[in-house]
């Protein structure tokens, strides 16, 4: 089977990852893939196998004959010429972007069987391929609340158009569900690389910082350019166990410095007087420099009210960080007593009373239970149920 997979980018995001994952750990005498990306490549692309072919929009692109095509095309849809050579040719070509054009044509090409969209995020693209007829599964890792940018006009290749529907959690297939969508949707959790996780366990900066207790308790959040991630109810919490007089501390990785959003969270946060107990850093790429902090952290909190899978959690739990989350939904796949907490989603008291509680039992969270918690989620494990759920489905 052949199968092109479509991604915005491989930079160092949730299902960026996720992808990432399932290339690295394809059996190639089952699946021949392709990667088409259709904005900037980012760091994961180079590290796929050499096997895979990389179709790069932006690569494509910066090739002369391939930019003065995109330049005609631009001017025939300018001015609506494109219309015009519908009417007078009876086809359509010119009315579809480059991009649009591209995929179809690498798509014909090299004879691939299947697309595959990694996001629920690419509607127009999922629009034209259910308009070509070329077969295509959807990746879904959204929520409702992604609804709210897709106009309605892409309902249907959304929702009725895949030939199967991979949801990442039981809370992202009932949203599709709820869409209408009544059959040939399966549930994958994601699969994660334990045993580069393993290797991290080694270093010493994890040693050295693994074992509490220390002097002040040190929480860990992330999330990168998405309310929803809620950064702001974490200078919440931050300001009521502080405002308790417990010793604590907190770290937030992800503001990006390059948009106002961010600089106001900073300013409020010197605003609550917690300059000296929130520290905020930029996002980090899933390398050493990610681990070394969050080797640091007694705990991590995931503040968000909708969540479909969190790799962040999953990743914390096995190196041993107990996880406090609100029952957002997807918290239900990987969370349980062995390796966190869960608060009644929405409720800000309960949030901080389960926060007061990890903190006083952290010591009962076992590394090796932990990781025993979620080991299901290997990605060697996950493979061999999504190589037969792509085959059961076509």
């Amino acid at each position: 089977m052949r199968i092109l997979f479509i991604t915005q980018t491989m930079d160092v995001t949730g299902s960026e990852l996720v992808l990432a994952n399932i290339l690295n750990n394809l059996d190639p005498q089952k699946i021949e893939a392709g990667v088409f990306i259709s904005q900037r490549p980012g760091l994961l692309a180079n590290k796929l196998p050499s096997h895979i072919q990389t179709f790069s929009l932006q690569e494509i692109g910066q090739r002369t004959f391939s930019r003065l095509f995109k330049l005609i095309l631009l001017f025939i849809h300018q001015f609506k010429i494109g219309r015009i050579l519908r009417t007078m040719l009876g086809i359509r070509y010119f009315e579809n972007t480059y991009e649009k054009n591209l995929l179809r044509h690498i798509f014909r090409k090299y004879r691939y069987d299947l697309i595959y969209f990694n996001s629920i995020v690419f509607p127009d693209m999922m629009h034209f391929a259910y308009r070509e007829k070329m077969p295509y599964i959807l990746h879904t890792h959204e929520l409702a609340h992604v609804l709210a940018n897709i106009p309605t006009l892409y309902e249907d290749a959304l929702i009725k158009g895949p030939v199967m529907i991979l949801a990442t959690s039981r809370a992202a297939a009932q949203v599709i569900n709820e869409m209408g969508r009544q059959g040939d949707i399966e549930v994958w959790n994601p699969g994660i690389d334990f045993q580069k996780l393993k290797s991290i366990t080694s270093h010493p900066f994890f040693q050295n910082t693994a074992s509490p207790p220390r002097s002040e308790f040190h929480w860990f959040g992330s999330g990168y350019s998405d309310l929803n991630k809620n950064v702001l109810l974490f200078l919440f919490v931050a300001k009521q166990l502080v405002n308790s007089g417990l010793k604590v501390r907190f770290t937030w990785i992800g503001l990006s410095n390059n948009q106002l959003y961010d600089r106001w969270i900073v300013r409020y946060r010197d605003s609550l007087g917690l300059q000296k107990y929130v520290q905020f850093l930029e996002k980090q790429e899933n390398n050493d420099s990610y681990y070394k902090i969050l080797a640091t952290a007694d705990a991590v909190m995931i503040p968000s009210f909708r969540e479909s899978f969190s790799l962040v959690a999953v990743e914390a739990i096995f190196l041993g960080k107990p996880v406090l989350a609100f029952a957002n939904g997807g918290s239900a796949e990987y969370l349980s007593k062995r390796n966190g907490l869960t608060a009644k989603n929405y409720d800000y008291a309960d949030f901080i009373a389960q926060a007061k509680k990890m903190m006083l039992n952290h010591k009962y969270y076992l590394r090796a239970k932990m990781q025993g918690s979620v080991k299901k989620f290997d990605i060697r494990t996950r493979m061999p149920i999504w190589e037969s759920l792509i085959c059961k489905n076509l």
